[in-house]
């Protein structure tokens, strides 16, 4: 490491980074990006279907990248950062994140309820009362345990659908 005051985290993290950079441009990205194109400036997501336009999709890694933490970590990421187009997606951004969350080991419990954490107090409300809460929390622990109750006692259906 050769910075003076970065952590060794902060440090890879970096490196990841400006890697990850080149892969804007990098061809197959865009070869990827031509296979999924709808019509101008609109692409298909590869997992839900839906049609969006090109702010609302990323090019992502079926196999993910993995991380850096050490210099014999770097061949392997860059090797499967720049793969050929046939390791390579589009997803819309919410399909996205949470392939993205499932592949760091959340379930989608745990995605739905970080996704409620996000909002607003009063959204965080409305949502808890069109489920049927009418004794909703004072503040977000008691908000987000009620949510997550029932979330996990209805989990077959798709609640998701309320946020």
């Amino acid at each position: 490491m050769n910075v003076s005051g970065w952590t060794e985290s902060r440090y890879w993290n970096f490196i990841r980074g400006v890697l990850r950079s080149g892969f804007k441009r990098y061809p197959n990205k865009y070869k990827a990006l031509a296979s999924s194109k709808r019509g101008r400036g609109e692409y298909e997501c590869n997992s839900c279907k839906g049609v969006f336009k090109a702010k609302e999709v990323s090019v992502d890694h079926i196999s993910p990248c993995g991380s850096i933490k050490s210099y014999e970590d770097v061949a392997t990421f860059a090797e499967t950062l720049f793969c050929s187009p046939d390791n390579l997606q589009v997803l819309c951004k919410e399909c996205h994140y949470n392939k993205t969350m499932k592949d760091r080991g959340h379930s989608m419990l745990d995605i739905e309820v970080i996704q409620f954490k996000k909002h607003s107090a009063t959204k965080q409300r409305i949502i808890l009362s069109n489920l049927g809460v009418t004794d909703v929390g004072k503040n977000q622990a008691e908000r987000v345990e009620q949510y997550k109750q029932i979330i996990e006692l209805d989990y077959g259906t798709n609640n998701a659908a309320l946020l």
